[in-house]
C-alpha cells in the first residue's frame, strides 16, 4: 500500500474522493500515509492506540503505560542526517542538528501532521479487520467501548517496533527479568533493549553481556561504560 500511495496516477484510476480510507497508526508511515491520501481528495481516518503522534519516535519513560510498545532511549540521535531522513518536500528546520535527537524527530513528525490532526483518532486500537465483499469492517476499540466502520481501503502503518524480537535462551527464566519497579543494585537482571531508556537503570561497575552488535547494541554498550563504568561484552553473530 505504502508503494502504491506514491504512484499519483494509479490512486486517481483507482480510487474516487469518495473513497474511504482506514489507516492503523500515527507513526511516519501513517502521517506521510494519511497526506498523500489527503493530497489526492481521499477520505481518510486515522486510528493510533497512544494519545499523540509520532511513533516509535515519542520517547515514554519506563512506568508509561505505553513504553512496553516504544523502544526509544533517552540520549538517542538518529544515526543518519536530516537530510536523509525528512519527507521529500518538508525539510527539518534550519536550528535543528545534523543528527537530531528523538525529541527533534518527534517535534518534526507532529509539524507534519498537523494538516491531518482532526483526522486522528487517539487513544483507539484496533482489534480486527474483516473483509466485506470490496470493502473491510474495522473493530476498534476506544474507552472501553467497540465500534465498527467500514472501509474502502486499509493501510496497516503500526510498524514494527512494539513487540521485541526475543531470542530463546536456556537460563534466562532463572534470572530476574527487569521492570520498573525492580531495584537494579539489588537484583540480578536481564533486559531486552526495548525496555532501556537511561545508563542508571543498571548498577555501576555491572558486567553487562550485550547480545546483537548493531546500532543499539554500540550505543548502549557506550553509554553503559561511559556514564556506569560498566565492563560490557558485546556478542555479535
Amino acid at each position: 500500500m505504502v508503494e502504491l500511495i506514491h504512484v499519483k496516477s494509479t490512486l486517481k484510476k483507482s480510487f474516487s474522493k469518495h473513497t474511504t480510507i482506514a489507516i492503523i497508526g500515527a507513526g511516519a508511515a501513517g502521517i506521510i500515509a494519511a497526506k498523500k491520501c489527503m493530497e489526492e481528495g481521499l477520505k481518510v481516518t486515522v486510528f493510533e492506540t497512544t494519545n499523540v503522534v509520532g511513533g516509535t519516535w515519542v520517547y515514554r519513560p519506563p512506568n508509561d503505560r505505553f513504553a512496553s510498545m516504544n523502544a526509544m532511549y533517552a540520549h538517542l540521535h538518529t544515526n543518519l542526517p536530516k537530510q536523509v531522513m525528512k519527507f521529500k518536500d518538508i525539510p527539518f528546520d534550519d536550528d535543528v542538528a545534523i543528527f537530531p535527537s528523538h525529541k527533534e524527530v518527534a517535534a518534526y513528525l507532529q509539524r507534519v501532521a498537523k494538516p491531518i490532526m482532526p483526522f486522528i483518532q487517539f487513544k483507539t486500537t484496533v482489534k480486527k479487520v474483516t473483509p466485506k465483499g470490496q470493502s473491510w469492517v474495522v473493530r476498534t476499540l476506544c474507552d472501553s467501548k467497540e465500534n465498527e466502520a467500514i472501509f474502502d481501503c486499509v493501510i496497516v502503518a503500526n510498524g514494527h517496533y512494539a513487540k521485541p524480537n526475543m531470542p530463546k535462551l536456556s537460563g534466562l527464566d532463572k534470572l530476574t527479568a527487569y521492570s520498573p519497579e525492580n531495584d537494579a543494585s539489588s537484583v540480578v537482571q536481564w533486559m531486552h533493549s526495548v525496555s532501556y531508556r537511561f545508563p542508571e537503570q543498571l548498577p555501576e561497575k555491572a558486567r553487562v553481556l550485550m547480545i546483537g552488535a548493531g546500532p543499539s547494541g554500540q550505543e548502549l554498550s557506550k553509554a553503559l561504560a561511559a556514564s556506569r563504568s560498566a565492563t560490557v561484552y558485546l556478542f555479535d553473530r
